[in-house]
């Protein structure tokens, strides 16, 4: 529903009728306007054909000004009655009447509880130190001010309109501006406000009223030729900061580092990953570095961390795993360098066996496929897995999985390290002969145990 425009209500229309400066002579026909309507809107001035355009004018532009003026002239006075009335001002019905007087034609007005309050403090003692020469010489300074005030709303009727989308572009557009574009718009901004604030005042002449033209014309055409598509072109660029990056920044009190930003082209750079939080970055640049790990087949995301299974066969479907620290401040320079690839050697050094169950199940018959020599059993509880070595009927027994793998993994790799690893690895192990009751006790249990979940 379209919102009614109100240029006077029927308080400020009383107010200015009982004040001296509608007495003036410049303000002859408002005064003949508000003495005929109750309340003034845009389509009262539409529909009264004896309303005149210098009236219209300052009933759209500069009206506000006349009532604050005319307002200052009241003030409250020590006087108060009790009754059933109605307030001047806002027509509710009130038992306390208040008064309030013009100082200057001496009339009064009967408010209640409510309005009295817009009368009292500072009006009251401003008005009554202030002499009458020195009045005299205010408002006619206010009202040669409002005349400026109507000819530069007449000539820029949607200036405010305009800065608010100026700033919008500058703060809140999609992505982040560069240093330099956002200057720009900052110091347009600013330039059209000063402007406007010293015409105001009467420091620039009327004859160069029609100057902020070239400066609104100057904003628009930059926006249009670079920064429109400065967007454009950087829309799909994962490494632009982004409105809702710049919001979490100022959120958590890092304006400096948006600051910062600005100045860097508005790019992530591997010094500000930190600022963002390793797990958000990781969320979002997924794909990048994703695309940059030539060593690693599957990737997902837990609540920690990375999962991954390295791209090599004879890793099967053995998982491993790292923190989103980790993988950041070892993989995430690929995201500023398009042609960093990171094979093999690299992910194995950063991503640790992953010590879970399953996984375990997995290395286990991992171990069996790769060493023909050997055969590989874990306990129930996976706390333990234990090696057999067939031609020495011996065992040796490890109580951690990620120790294991930490030593028998390099010799996964290939067929080369797989033959070198009896002389490097298995020899080296302390061997304990394989009795009748160890085979009873423990091995034939985790033999069974290794057929049940194979």
């Amino acid at each position: 529903m379209k919102r009614v425009k109100s240029y006077v209500n029927k308080e400020q229309r009383i107010i200015v009728l009982n004040s001296s400066i509608i007495n003036n002579n410049e303000y002859k026909n408002l005064k003949e306007v508000l003495e005929k309507h109750q309340a003034i809107y845009e389509s009262t001035l539409e529909q009264d054909e004896k309303i005149n355009n210098r009236t219209k004018d300052i009933l759209r532009h500069s009206f506000i000004e006349i009532y604050h003026i005319a307002r200052s002239e009241w003030r409250a006075i020590n006087k108060q009655e009790s009754g059933n009335t109605n307030c001047s001002l806002c027509n509710q019905p009130n038992k306390l009447i208040f008064f309030i007087e013009n100082k200057f034609n001496e009339s009064q007005l009967n408010v209640g509880s409510t309005c009295i309050d817009h009368f009292k403090g500072v009006i009251e003692n401003k008005m009554t130190d202030e002499s009458f020469e020195t009045l005299k010489n205010r408002l006619l300074r206010e009202n040669r001010e409002i005349d400026r005030k109507t000819e530069f709303r007449k000539e820029y009727p949607t200036l405010d309109a305009m800065l608010r989308k100026y700033n919008n572009i500058a703060e809140n557009s999609s992505l982040l501006l560069p240093m330099s574009l956002y200057r720009f718009i900052i110091d347009c901004i600013s330039a059209i406000h000063d402007f406007r604030t010293k015409y105001f005042k009467g420091k620039i002449p009327k004859a160069k009223l029609k100057d902020l033209h070239l400066t609104i014309q100057k904003i628009d055409t930059f926006i249009e030729d670079t920064i429109d598509p400065w967007i454009s072109e950087n829309q799909s660029n994962d490494f632009v900061v982004t409105l809702d990056d710049k919001k979490w920044l100022e959120m958590n009190k890092k304006d400096n580092i948006v600051v910062y930003l600005r100045e860097n082209q508005s790019l992530i750079s591997e010094d500000t990953i930190e600022h963002f939080g390793y797990q958000s970055f990781l969320k979002k640049h997924i794909v990048v570095i994703r695309n940059s790990l030539a060593g690693v087949r599957k990737l997902s995301l837990s609540q920690w961390g990375a999962i991954v299974t390295l791209n090599n066969s004879n890793y099967g479907n053995i998982r491993f795993s790292a923190s989103f620290s980790e993988i950041i401040k070892n993989f995430g320079c690929s995201i500023f360098d398009s042609n960093e690839k990171y094979g093999f050697d690299d992910c194995i050094k950063i991503f640790r066996f992953h010590n879970i169950i399953d996984n375990v199940y997995v290395l286990v018959y991992s171990l069996d496929k790769l060493f023909n020599g050997y055969e590989f059993y874990y306990s129930e509880n996976i706390d333990r897995i234990t090696i057999i070595s067939k031609l020495r009927n011996s065992y040796c027994e490890y109580n951690n999985s990620e120790t294991l793998f930490e030593y028998i993994g390099k010799y996964m790799r290939d067929y080369n390290t797989i033959n070198n690893a009896e002389h490097f690895f298995f020899e080296r192990l302390r061997w304990k002969l394989i009795t009748y009751e160890y085979k009873e006790d423990y091995l034939n249990d985790m033999k069974k145990d290794k057929e049940k979940y194979s």
